[in-house]
């Protein structure tokens, strides 16, 4: 069993600050230009640079509607086999001879070169390190593996070949001098010229110990020029690439290609910039209709779920405002870290804020105009013990040891009250209970205390 990789298959997006998908790249690289002889068939070239396959790009109103005439996609869902022309870059091998290799030769060391009959050449050395041939190769692709084949012909010894990159070993094979044949060498240069290092693998050392490596001819990657040919190829009309506005996808059935996006909790049309169904969380903007998106700002706000808009920034520091009412509450009890927040996110905390108090003043309005509701008695400041204190006096009731906060031995659990103090209770220690601290604040969270006391804080102010 065995998986192979097909080129041209995979996709990477390039998006911007708010998630939104400007274009898709393949990852089959294209030809941008090549050097040497490019019209010749047959001729020497090599290629000077590359240039990425974009598959897809688009450009979005704000509300992320696909501007007309500014995106590359199709609308209809037919695919089809046809022929199109297109530069095709030709690799092979090039042979030569080693009595007539055009670049050069060098022996060094005690090394020589001798002539055979038929052709070849015979290379001397004697168990030196320092003998050597060094054979000049060009017109080589910076980054991407080569191949090249030494072709030989029996010898006295194992020899070595290294090809030898910017000062550094890409490659090396040994040579077998038993029978000859072919010598394959893989090598990944970092330059467009390369020398091959051809020596004794196992130097001895000693005196008039003569060894010879018979050398016929080696193949040299080359590409040919650009031939235009044509190419089998499959065609479909159709939108290729399922992500767009805010990273979601479309749903291009519903309303044509880019029109509809759909997410964990929304269904949004992209031309008139408002979803299908309510906002889940539309409490939390009372002054906003319940089918608006993005906070009405889609320039400064992005919501990859649709369930609450967050402040999209460059560093994509990404905070739904589901979880900015948390974070306020974090900063008033000194759990958040140091790091500072920018510019944009402190607004957004601001108008959290201010929606927050819109929403309990509307809460009590509904409250008041209720028939038969009691009204909240004021609500009495509760003396609270400190927290070392109700601590001790819990190790002591139960015999053993407060917790530790489950991710930092060295911080304690939070002091939780089963019943809490503004609801009634005391310090007592059997009604008090360590709580991790993330655990602790979602249970409040939960049971919706923060937004209770609050009103109920709200309501003795007034009657006050």
């Amino acid at each position: 069993m065995f998986a192979r990789h097909v080129l041209g298959q995979k996709q990477y997006e390039l998006t911007d600050y708010l998630g939104d998908v400007l274009a898709t790249i393949s990852d089959k690289r294209a030809t941008d230009s090549l050097t040497g002889d490019t019209v010749t068939t047959g001729a020497v070239d090599t290629v000077a640079s590359w240039k990425p396959v974009v598959v897809t790009a688009t450009d979005y109103y704000p509300f992320g509607m696909q501007m007309p005439g500014r995106y590359l996609s199709d609308t209809s869902m037919h695919c089809y086999t046809t022929k199109i022309t297109e530069p095709v870059d030709y690799f092979n091998f090039t042979y030569y001879l080693f009595s007539a290799y055009p670049l050069p030769v060098t022996p060094f060391g005690g090394a020589y070169l001798s002539s055979l009959i038929g052709g070849d050449q015979q290379l001397n050395t004697f168990g030196h390190p320092g003998d050597s041939l060094v054979i000049s190769i060009d017109s080589l692709t910076p980054g991407a593996v080569q191949t090249l084949k030494l072709v030989t012909d029996g010898g006295t010894t194992t020899y070595g070949a290294h090809v030898i990159s910017g000062g550094l070993n890409v490659g090396n094979s040994a040579i077998s001098y038993a029978y000859g044949g072919i010598t394959t060498i893989f090598f990944l240069p970092t330059t467009p010229s390369v020398t091959l290092v051809i020596g004794e693998l196992f130097p001895s050392g000693l005196p008039h110990v003569s060894n010879t490596l018979n050398l016929k001819g080696i193949y040299l990657p080359r590409f040919d020029s650009a031939v235009f040919e044509d190419v089998v190829t499959s065609v479909c009309n159709e939108d290729r690439y399922h992500y767009g506005f805010n990273g979601q996808l479309k749903d291009n059935e519903i309303a044509g290609v880019g029109n509809h996006t759909t997410a964990l909790f929304w269904e949004y049309d992209t031309r008139t910039g408002r979803r299908w169904n309510p906002d889940p969380k539309d409490n939390l903007f009372p002054d906003i209709s319940p089918y608006a998106t993005n906070h009405n700002s889609p320039i400064q706000f992005n919501d990859p779920k649709g369930d609450a808009p967050g402040v999209a920034t460059i560093a994509s520091r990404v905070f739904s405002f589901a979880s900015k009412f948390n974070l306020v509450w974090d900063i008033i009890q000194g759990t958040v870290s140091n790091e500072p927040l920018g510019l944009s996110e402190i607004n957004a905390l601001k108008s959290i804020q201010e929606n927050q108090i819109n929403r309990l003043k509307l809460e009590n309005k509904k409250a008041e105009s209720e028939d038969g509701e009691k009204k909240a008695s004021p609500q009495t400041k509760v003396k609270r013990e400190h927290t070392e204190t109700s601590r001790k006096k819990w190790e002591k009731a139960n015999n053993k040891e407060w917790p530790s906060e489950p991710d930092n031995p060295n911080k304690k659990q939070t002091v939780s009250h089963i019943r809490a103090l503004k609801d009634g209770g005391n310090d007592d220690a059997n009604n008090i209970e360590p709580k991790p601290k993330e655990e602790h604040h979602e249970m409040h969270k939960n049971n919706g205390d923060y937004s209770r006391w609050r009103k109920d804080a709200w309501k003795a102010k007034k009657e006050n």
